[in-house]
């Protein structure tokens, strides 16, 4: 990968720490270190599927006390500026740190140092049924399993009814799994699930399934 700048600063632990570059910003409040570091800085050629340039913002292995502010400045078209994300890139995978638009800097908040860059998400999440689906007819099942997962941003939250009415559903975040248990809600008859799921940027995915009971 080729290195396009490479710079370095004293960051010390008890004051507020600044460094800039021409397509980079952070930002450490005083005491957010546990001790006074020799931050390294490089920015590295772009990969496939990032808008902007990759980001060395020192090294992971070194822990942040409290969250840092990170600037990233990247070209994205204006349809797709919502769509946006500061993620962090380790082991060929991006993980979500979220942001917002300051000018042409997308700026976020980043509970560890690493490699960063800014990467869109305009994949709408997934909904598998585990023991429900479209036309079943179940007699002595008391419960409604779903499987959502979303492998951009990730999950940010999910809407779920039954017959018209708003239900809780349990979520499992390890295992990806929703569950209702049935109530008074379920009738004789016909009756209509609706599920929506939303990522962090906003993608929506909506469900629905008429069963009998």
């Amino acid at each position: 990968m080729i290195v396009l700048s490479k710079k370095k600063a004293k960051f010390y632990w008890y004051k507020k720490n600044e460094f800039s570059d021409k397509n980079f910003r952070i930002s450490i409040n005083k005491n957010y270190l546990y001790e006074t570091i020799d931050f390294k800085y490089l920015e590295k050629d772009s990969v496939v599927g990032s808008f902007s340039n990759i980001h060395q913002c020192h090294y992971d292995i070194i822990p942040l006390h409290k969250s840092a502010k990170i600037s990233i400045r990247a070209n994205v078209p204006s349809y797709l500026k919502d769509k946006v994300y500061i993620a962090k890139l380790k082991n060929d995978k991006y993980y979500y740190f979220g942001g917002k638009w300051e000018n042409n800097f997308l700026t976020a908040k980043i509970g560890e140092f690493g490699d960063f860059a800014v990467v869109a998400d305009t994949i709408t999440p997934t909904i598998k049924g585990v023991n429900l689906y479209p036309g079943k007819t179940i007699k002595k099942q008391r419960t409604i399993k779903y499987i959502i997962d979303d492998k951009e941003s990730g999950i940010k939250k999910f809407t779920a009814s039954l017959n018209g009415k708003w239900i809780l559903m349990e979520y499992d975040h390890k295992r990806k799994l929703i569950k209702y248990d049935f109530n008074d809600l379920i009738v004789k008859g016909e009756n209509v699930f609706l599920l929506e799921v939303e990522d962090m940027v906003g993608n929506l995915k909506n469900y629905n399934a008429k069963f009998n009971y």
